[in-house]
């Protein structure tokens, strides 16, 4: 099973119904977050959210459970994994190697 990085150590993907897929368009997340079960899937695609929060904001200071809740995940998802995704997050940052936009230095390099 191939690994997942999600800026942290890598764990195996999930298989579930909840994992992101591939299709002629890209990875896309089949089924709406109010609807996901699956743990593993959960915390990958809070940890996308959470990481988003950060290109915006330049940082996670401010990041809420309401952030969560604005993005469509339930009290209860934000509750078990909401802690856990941000303490993974905000410790091992993670690097972009490519652009942000067109013709922007790469700040990786």
């Amino acid at each position: 099973m191939p690994a997942v990085a999600t800026g942290a150590a890598a764990r195996p993907a999930s298989r579930t119904l909840d994992a992101k897929r591939a299709t002629h368009d890209g990875y896309i997340w089949p089924r709406a977050r109010h609807h996901m079960t699956d743990g593993v899937a959960i915390r990958d695609r809070m940890a996308e959210d959470a990481r988003a929060f950060e290109e915006l904001r330049g940082d996670f200071e401010g990041i809420t459970d309401k952030y969560f809740w604005s993005k469509g995940w339930t009290e209860e998802q934000v509750e078990l994994h909401g802690a856990a995704v941000i303490e993974e997050v905000t410790s091992t940052p993670m690097r972009r190697t490519s652009p942000l936009f067109p013709g922007e230095r790469s700040r990786a390099a």
